[in-house]
């Protein structure tokens, strides 16, 4: 089966992008990351199309040969010339533009701007960068249509089957769930319930004890818990400013052992005392994290450097290896919860968005060498219980796998085990929730 971002990629190639950076002053690093977005957001946007409105796949199928027909597809590298991207008012601009319109509706300006922040260039540069991936995209699709004499009928079938391909090359950071405006798109329920997030954020109150894992926690469970939160929150600030202690420290994180309460870690390096933000993407299912301002750790033992957000697991967990005052809990475990590992949905293929995490994940452990980690998989509450466990215990084998495969020890990643829907850090009652639930994490067993 044909990968139609990378068909896409092939339409639009090095020599394009370098030519788009010249003409937009902007870096070929901002262009490539640009349209790294744009493209799966225009696919997202046909995928959305097609699954929301009755005739939505004639319509694509309309937009497909129209644009074909235009001549346009067959002058990329031309559209960079004179005004063809900018000017969205008349000539090929504003053919272009329609297309895109004819794709996002009213929303396109939102794309636009959710593309410039993601890339950090102007909007301009995102309108112009949207205008060039749009025919690409369109290109892309009708090689499809005609190699595979795809009807009308069958085009909403095609793109079905390569949403997974298209919701997992929407890079982290770019929030489509706003821009798009599909909150209520029915395809993506299943997404909902399968699609794992990661979560690294202060959890100060779990579960009171283990007698607590097999029942579902009331409504008024959670309100209480905020309450035993917010004081030992207070309690944690009291002591720190009463002077040095060794069983606190700057950063809190999901922590839960083999016996899974929770904990606090204690990390003083990197500023991770603000429990972790973000938002449901409703296109991919994720929690999406907001990690912070990017900063660079060098790692010991000649491990090289790794960047990464100030709030992400690489950070609060660096922090833990590196704190000579952070201890070992040997009940509770000292647990680090994912912000970007993801699987297909349903499955237990990893991402390629997940692989950077866990290579920086192999760094941290080759700079610590003693350390000693265990992976853990969990699911939200919905569906069979035994499924869920089942399919937590393979994906938690997949990672640990995945990291010796990118060079970690098996000295290093001593084991694996799925949890289900035990253990959760959010409510299940909300897709939010459920997201945040959706996790792998890995416990530090030994410094």
């Amino acid at each position: 089966m044909s990968n139609i971002i990378e068909t896409v990629k092939s339409f639009i190639g090095d020599t394009l992008v370098k030519k788009a950076s010249e003409h937009l002053g902007e870096s070929e690093s901002s262009v490539a990351k640009a349209l790294q977005g744009a493209i799966p957001s225009i696919l997202a946007g046909l995928l959305s199309k097609s699954a929301t409105s009755p005739s939505g796949s004639s319509g694509i199928f309309d937009l497909i040969k129209g644009a074909a027909g235009s001549g346009i597809l067959n002058k990329l590298d031309g559209l960079l010339d004179a005004d063809h991207l900018t000017n969205t008012e008349s000539g090929t601009g504003a053919t272009i533009w329609s297309w895109v319109k004819s794709i996002f509706g009213h929303r396109a300006n939102n794309i636009v701007n959710a593309i410039s922040g993601f890339a950090d260039i102007n909007n301009s540069s995102a309108s112009s960068l949207l205008s060039l991936a749009v025919p690409a995209v369109l290109s892309s699709v009708n090689k499809e249509v005609e190699d595979k004499n795809i009807t009308a009928s069958g085009l909403g079938t095609w793109l079905s089957s390569k949403k997974t391909e298209i919701l997992g090359a929407i890079p982290s950071g770019l929030n489509l769930s706003h821009a798009l405006g599909i909150e209520d798109l029915n395809l993506l329920g299943s997404i909902a319930v399968d699609q794992p997030a990661a979560h690294v954020a202060a959890h100060v109150a779990h579960e009171a004890d283990d007698e607590e894992k097999g029942s579902t926690a009331g409504k008024w469970l959670w309100p209480l818990l905020l309450l035993l939160a917010l004081a030992a929150l207070i309690y944690f600030l009291s002591k720190k400013g009463c002077g040095p202690d060794n069983n606190t420290g700057g950063d809190t994180a999901a922590e839960h052992g083999d016996g899974h309460d929770t904990t606090t870690g204690n990390n003083t390096h990197v500023d991770n005392t603000v429990t972790l933000t973000g938002k449901l993407d409703t296109l991919s299912g994720d929690y999406v994290y907001d990690e912070g301002d990017t900063i660079t750790i060098t790692l010991p033992n000649n491990a090289g450097d790794i960047t990464v957000g100030k709030y992400s697991t690489e950070a609060a967990l660096y922090n833990f290896l590196n704190n000579p005052g952070s201890v070992l809990d040997t009940v509770k475990g000292n647990w680090f919860d994912f912000t970007n590992v993801r699987f297909e949905t349903g499955k237990s293929s990893i991402l390629p968005s997940s692989i950077k995490q866990l290579e920086n994940l192999v760094k941290i452990a080759n700079g610590f060498p003693t350390a000693q980690f265990k992976v853990g998989g969990y699911t939200d509450n919905t569906g069979n219980p035994a499924n869920n466990l089942a399919l937590s215990k393979t994906r938690a084998g997949v990672v640990a796998a995945k990291v010796k495969e990118l060079g970690g020890s098996a000295n290093s990643f001593i084991s694996h085990e799925g949890y289900g829907q035990e253990h959760p850090v959010a409510s299940n009652d909300t897709p939010e929730g459920r997201a945040q639930n959706r996790r792998v994490s890995v416990n530090v067993k030994a410094k």
